[in-house]
């Protein structure tokens, strides 16, 4: 066994031995930890994670668990928007009915106030609650905050925008019910300023959102991917162990290394990262396997074979 061989196993074994406790590595005995036995080729480790095996020269590492769930990212993996015209869309609807709420209780406010406060959260809406915008705008404005007002604001602007029709991945309407019928639960995990009833209003309205079990919105628990945060709040909706979940999204960060440090399984998803102007990320091309076709998962996933590292 070369030095070369001995560091790519070692780096191996380390990420798929994370609920077996410590990494052994032996000749071939029987017991909790890996079995690794030679390197010039076929399976080279076994564990209660998967398999490593040689192809190609390479080691591989499979996952053989039983993989019970499959969440997604949301934007540019399920549906994407166009910047900056969607957004504006959307923001507008937003900004609309909270003056019309306010107006229903006596205040007449400039639509240009509400717009700037709402333009000043800038990417922090992703983290906060409609009440907490809602109560935010209220005190921009020097309106009382009572509880009542708050949460008529955080109401209409929940549901300001169940009539926006996002643009959607094509590829969609027909990984979803191929992966029902193959008896996977479904989750969507987003960063998004949209609360999880309102990530399911825009799929009603593309016509998916029966397909989908669990949406975990950001903007409803206060926290992004990649923190653990987000990722526990999945699993424990799902009530599935965390390596039992696939995850699949279009950020090497906050979907692919997010997943992974979790436990999560991940699957790098490429086929969107053109519409906005990203590059296929070397780094996750090298420990998760990617698809550029949402098409390509049920295949992935009907082998039970699942590629956590390659090209090593």
């Amino acid at each position: 066994m070369n030095l070369e061989n001995v560091i790519k196993l070692k780096s191996i074994i380390s990420m798929t031995s994370t609920t077996s406790g410590p990494t052994q590595v032996r000749g071939g005995d029987s017991g909790t930890g890996p079995t690794v036995g030679s390197l010039g080729g076929g399976v080279v480790s076994n564990s209660p994670q998967g398999t490593l095996t040689i192809e190609g020269g390479n080691l591989v590492g499979r996952f053989d668990q039983v993989v019970r769930a499959v969440s997604f990212d949301l934007w540019f993996t399920v549906i994407w928007e166009k910047v900056p015209e969607d957004e504006v869309a959307y923001s507008s609807m937003r900004i609309s009915v909270i003056r019309d709420a306010l107006r229903l209780r006596g205040f007449e406010v400039d639509l240009s106030k509400i717009a700037e406060v709402y333009r000043r959260m800038g990417s922090s809406r992703a983290i906060l609650s409609s009440r907490e915008i809602a109560s935010l705008v209220l005190a921009s404005l020097g309106i009382e905050r009572t509880d009542e007002l708050v949460r008529e604001v955080a109401s209409a602007y929940e549901y300001s925008t169940q009539s926006f029709r996002p643009r959607e991945n094509p590829e969609v309407f027909e990984v979803l019910p191929t992966l029902k019928k193959m008896g996977f639960k479904i989750a969507i995990v987003s960063n998004t300023s949209f609360s999880s009833s309102g990530v399911r209003a825009l799929l009603k309205n593309l016509g998916i959102d029966s397909f989908v079990d669990v949406i975990i919105s950001s903007s409803d628990i206060g926290a992004l991917k990649p923190q653990r945060r987000i990722f526990d709040e999945l699993v424990n909706t799902l009530g599935v162990e965390a390596h039992e979940i696939v995850h699949v999204g279009d950020s090497c960060l906050e979907d692919v290394l997010g997943a992974l440090s979790r436990g999560l399984k991940a699957v790098y998803y490429t086929g969107l990262l053109k519409l906005r102007n990203a590059e296929v990320d070397s780094l996750c091309l090298a420990i998760a396997p990617s698809i550029e076709n949402l098409g390509e998962l049920p295949k992935l996933l009907t082998n039970k074979q699942l590629l956590i590292r390659k090209g090593l």
